[in-house]
C-alpha cells in the first residue's frame, strides 16, 4: 500500500495523483491514507453488520446517506449485534457475512478506521458519534459505474483511512429568524453533521413557541414544536448535540436593533418591567424575569432532550442596569457576575455547563478596538471576571482577521482558569486564524457564528470543517470548489424539484449596480 498522512499538507486539501476518488477531495481532509490494489464492487443492495449501539435517527441517518451517496439506486441493509465492547465495529458485504470480529480494534489513539479490500469493508470507531463520522468519509469513496436500472453496479478503491479529529467541540451556531425557512436550517444541519461536527446551536429571534410568554413569538411567523423537534432529531440523526440558546441579557428584543421591532412590547407593552427601559436588555433585578427565564430554558431543554451545555448569550447589552432598582447597584462587574452565576447554578442542577459570550468581561482600555468589539464601553463590568463561576464557558467571538499572532482574548480567559471556545465569522482568514489560535492554546473548540449569512454561508462550510478537523496550523485558508460544496449538498437533499430549494443563493440574475 501506498501511504501518506494529509496532516502533513499546511493546505490539507491537495491530494497526491495516486489517490484516486470520485471527487477531488474528501471533507474533511483524514489524517491517514494508505491506498491498495483492487476494489470493492456491489449492486443495488449492500449489506452491513454492527454492533453499534446506534440511536434509531442514527440509523436511519446511516441508511440514508447510503441511499443518496449511491444516487438513490442502492440500499443498505443494516443488521446489529448487542456487545459489551465500548469501540464498534461493521464489516459491509455482498451477502457473505463476514465476521464482525474482522473489523479489528483501534489503536490507543482512538479516532476511527475504515478498511476497504476486495471482498469486505470494515469500520472500528471508538463511540457511535465517531461511527457516523466514519460512515461520511465511507460514503465519499463510492464510485457509480452503472446506474442503469436492473445493472446497477459501485466501485470503492481499496485503501485504509485512519483518522481522528484535532478538537473536540466543532460547533456551528444558527440563528432562526422570522425569514428563515426549515429547509435552509436542514440543509446547514446536515452539511454540518456530514461535515463531522459535534454540537449545533440554535438560537430563536421571535420563532418559539414559549407557552410561559407566548407573546416572544410572532403569531403569524414562529415555528410549531414539531417542526421544531424535527429540526433537533435531525441534529441527533448525524450523532451531534443540539445546544438551546435564549439570550438572558442582550437581544431580548428578539430582534436585531437596527430594524427597530420588539416582540413582546410590540404586542404586549404590560410586560415593560421585564426588561430595561430601553427594552433592548432584561431587567436582571426583576424577580418576575429570573423566573419567567428560568420557565423559558425548561421549555426548550424538554423540547430539544438530554444534553450537556445551554447558551444564555450576554452579548451586546447596550442598557445593563440602568432601570432605578438596578442603577442603585454599585458593583456593576459582581452585580452581572452574581446574576450568571444563579444562572450556572440552575442549569448545573440540570446537568449543563452554561455558555456566554466574551463581551462584558473586557475592559475596553485594555485592547485594541478591534478585540474589543463591544466590551464594556457603555457600563462597567469587566472587573467581574474575577467574580465569575470557572464553570461558565467563554465564547470569544472575533470577527475580524488582523490577530495573526493569535487571538489574544481568548489566552486571557484561559489563564484565568475558563474553559474558551473561539468564534469566528464568515471570513476565510478570520476562520483561519482563530483555527490556529484554538489548536496552539488547547482551547475547549470552536463555535462558527453564522448570523444573517445562512443560507449563502453554507458554501464555505467545508472549508470551516477542514480547518476545524484536522492538527495543521495554516498559513493559508483552504478554497474548496463551490462545485463540490454543491455535489455533497445535493446528495443530502434529494427530491427537490423547486428552483427555490435548491442551492444556497436565489437569484440567479440580480443588477449589477446598487440601486438599480
Amino acid at each position: 500500500m501506498k501511504t501518506r498522512a494529509a496532516g502533513n499538507n499546511p493546505v490539507a486539501v491537495i491530494w497526491e495523483e495516486e489517490i484516486i476518488m470520485y471527487l477531488q477531495h474528501l471533507y474533511p481532509v483524514p489524517e491517514k491514507i494508505a491506498t491498495g490494489d483492487g476494489c470493492f464492487a456491489f449492486g443495488a443492495e449492500l449489506a452491513m453488520e454492527t454492533d453499534a449501539c446506534l440511536e434509531m435517527a442514527e440509523q436511519e441517518r446511516i441508511r440514508t446517506l447510503f441511499y443518496q451517496f449511491t444516487c438513490t439506486a442502492s440500499t443498505l441493509k443494516l443488521s446489529t449485534k448487542d456487545s459489551a465492547k465500548e469501540e464498534i465495529h461493521a464489516v459491509l458485504h455482498t451477502g457473505r457475512g463476514d465476521s464482525l470480529e474482522q473489523a479489528g480494534n483501534l489503536d490507543s489513539s482512538g479516532g476511527y478506521r475504515i478498511q476497504v479490500l476486495p471482498d469486505m469493508i470494515t469500520i472500528a470507531a471508538k463511540d457511535s458519534k465517531t461511527f457516523v463520522d466514519a460512515f461520511t468519509t465511507l460514503v465519499q469513496l463510492i464510485e457509480p459505474e452503472d446506474l442503469s436500472e436492473g445493472g446497477e453496479r459501485f466501485l470503492v478503491r481499496s485503501v485504509e483511512i485512519q483518522d481522528k479529529a484535532a478538537m473536540s467541540f466543532r460547533c456551528i451556531h444558527l440563528c432562526v429568524f422570522p425569514e428563515t425557512r426549515p429547509l435552509d436550517l436542514q440543509k446547514a444541519i446536515r452539511l454540518a453533521g456530514f461535515l463531522k461536527f459535534t454540537h449545533v446551536i440554535l438560537e430563536f429571534w421571535g420563532m418559539y413557541p414559549y407557552k410561559s410568554l407566548p407573546e416572544l413569538a410572532w403569531k403569524d411567523r414562529a415555528y410549531s414544536l414539531d417542526t421544531i423537534r424535527e429540526l433537533v432529531t435531525e441534529i441527533r440523526s448525524f450523532g451531534m448535540e443540539p445546544v438551546p440558546m435564549l439570550n438572558h441579557l442582550g437581544h431580548a428584543a428578539q430582534c436585531r436593533a437596527g430594524r427597530g421591532r420588539h416582540v413582546v412590547l410590540d404586542q404586549a407593552p404590560r410586560y415593560a418591567m421585564l426588561f430595561e427601559p430601553d427594552g433592548w436588555t432584561w431587567c436582571t433585578s426583576n424577580p418576575d424575569t429570573y423566573k419567567l427565564l428560568g420557565n423559558l430554558r425548561s421549555e426548550l431543554m424538554e423540547t430539544f432532550g438530554q444534553g450537556s451545555y445551554f447558551h444564555l448569550g450576554f452579548d451586546e447589552a447596550y442598557s445593563f442596569a440602568t432601570c432605578p432598582k438596578c442603577a442603585r447597584e454599585q458593583e456593576e462587574g459582581r452585580f452581572l457576575a452574581e446574576f450568571i452565576n444563579r444562572l450556572a447554578a440552575d442549569l448545573r442542577k440540570e446537568g449543563r455547563r452554561s455558555i456566554i459570550w466574551h463581551d462584558e468581561f473586557l475592559a475596553s482600555k485594555d485592547w485594541p478596538e478591534k478585540i474589543v468589539a463591544n466590551g464594556d464601553r457603555l457600563h462597567k463590568t469587566a472587573d467581574g471576571i474575577a467574580h465569575l463561576d470557572k464553570d461558565v464557558i467563554i465564547a470569544d467571538w472575533q470577527y475580524y482577521d488582523g490577530f495573526p499572532g493569535g487571538e489574544p482574548t481568548a489566552e486571557y480567559f484561559m489563564k484565568k482558569g475558563f474553559d474558551v471556545l473561539l468564534c469566528p465569522w464568515n471570513e476565510a482568514e478570520n476562520v483561519r486564524n482563530l483555527c490556529n489560535t484554538t489548536k496552539r492554546l488547547g482551547a475547549m473548540g470552536m463555535i462558527m457564528t453564522t448570523w444573517q449569512a445562512l443560507p449563502a454561508y453554507l458554501r464555505i462550510m467545508p472549508d470551516v470543517a477542514v480547518m476545524m478537523w484536522d492538527a495543521v496550523l495554516r498559513e493559508e485558508s483552504p478554497r474548496l470548489p463551490a462545485t463540490e460544496t454543491a455535489a455533497l449538498l445535493r446528495k443530502l437533499i434529494t427530491g427537490t424539484k423547486n428552483f427555490e430549494d435548491v442551492g444556497w443563493i436565489q437569484p440567479e440574475v440580480y443588477p449589477f449596480e446598487a440601486g438599480v
